[in-house]
């Protein structure tokens, strides 16, 4: 999987994550959050760079969460 694609499908699960109701995206957001508290990131693409483990590990939730 390419950066690219990784940053893509992180996007998609947050605007489905919008879509979608709070109780299915709550694990979701507060992963996301984390992560970015962590690295001291702001943006999907920042997180690739910084921390990709911590990426594939949130495609991977958003997955579970049916997000992508």
């Amino acid at each position: 999987m390419t950066e690219q694609q990784l940053l893509t499908e992180l996007a998609i699960a947050e605007r489905n994550m919008k879509r979608k109701s709070a109780i299915y995206s709550v694990a979701f957001f507060k992963s996301v959050t984390e992560a970015f508290r962590s690295t001291r990131t702001h943006t999907f693409a920042d997180l690739v760079r910084k921390d990709l483990r911590q990426a594939v590990e949130l495609r991977e939730l958003a997955i579970k969460e049916k997000l992508l």
